[in-house]
């Protein structure tokens, strides 16, 4: 499945009220969300406990659930035990969803007010006003749009989020009050958000975005990792295949030193990588796995 450039604004609305959990809660999807419902995945074996929260983000012309399968997210429902969310972006001009990012590089190309951090604010703690949400271990995961969308939740929700991971997004220039791990993903031929950082290419006089590597280095910096020199020294780490149409373990895993206890700052470079990689069944997994090692301290 082709995913297309960036991802999808919300609507400035409030989500429905919140409910008792009640049994039949467990392996079941039922509706949030308010005037923009979306369907939340609870794992069969729910009963109560204290369970992690995945918030997916689809990027630029896709929607919530082609997205989170494209990624493999589904199998984690019941493997992992997790709560899965994957909402709609708002529709713009041309038809196409988006977030609303805060960045004039993607991709709110009609220039809309729709909030989208209140939006997913609202969402989240409707969710944790129904289900025992461990607040520990509450994931962001987006793609190019939505994986802009992704670093700005982490800024502006810092407090709430224990990490993201960012396929194929750049940071937006700000500052998160409280450490969030960060995983970069992101191919080296991408020529959609481009690895080296660049200029919005699908819209004239669209702004600039930081590169991969920048990106992470701005965070690693926030996060508390040290020395400064001037940004935290990498350390290499075994590679890994992530991408399916790619001979052997083409991905370049880099690790941040120096960060405080639990907190991380990791990017991964796809040597080759396009935007729209074509993953291996093992994709959601390294992720699911990087995600549940960095949960909040």
């Amino acid at each position: 499945m082709r995913i297309l450039f960036a991802a999808a604004l919300v609507l400035n609305l409030s989500c429905a009220k919140s409910v008792a959990v009640t049994p039949v809660d467990a392996g079941t999807e039922r509706m949030f969300g308010g005037s923009r419902p979306v369907k939340v995945s609870v794992p069969k074996n729910y009963a109560g406990r204290a369970t992690p929260l995945l918030l997916a983000l689809h990027g630029y012309g896709n929607s919530g659930k082609p997205f989170e399968s494209y990624l493999g997210l589904p199998s984690l429902v019941e493997s992992e035990g997790i709560i899965l969310v994957s909402p709609d972006g708002t529709v713009d001009a041309k038809g196409q969803r988006f977030w609303n990012a805060g960045s004039d590089a993607c991709c709110n190309f009609g220039g809309s007010a729709v909030d989208d951090v209140k939006y997913l604010r609202e969402l989240l703690a409707e969710l944790r006003g129904v289900y025992n949400v461990d607040p520990r271990r509450i994931f962001v995961v987006g793609h190019s749009n939505g994986g802009f969308m992704a670093y700005r939740l982490a800024c502006e929700l810092s407090g709430e989020l224990a990490a993201i991971m960012s396929l194929a997004g750049a940071t937006p220039n700000c500052h998160p009050t409280s450490p969030v791990s960060v995983l970069q993903i992101h191919g080296d031929r991408d020529v959609g958000v481009r690895y080296e950082g660049g200029t919005n290419i699908l819209k004239k006089g669209g702004g600039d975005y930081f590169g991969a590597l920048e990106s992470v280095e701005r965070w690693a910096l926030d996060d508390g990792c040290k020395p400064y020199a001037p940004a935290p020294p990498r350390r290499e780490g075994a590679p890994i295949d992530l991408e399916a149409g790619l001979p052997g373990a083409e991905t370049m895993v880099e690790d941040f030193d120096g960060c405080p206890a639990g907190v991380g700052v990791s990017l991964w470079t796809m040597r080759e990588g396009r935007h729209n990689p074509e993953f291996t069944n093992a994709f959601a997994g390294h992720v699911w796995s990087w995600l549940e090692a960095h949960a909040r301290p």
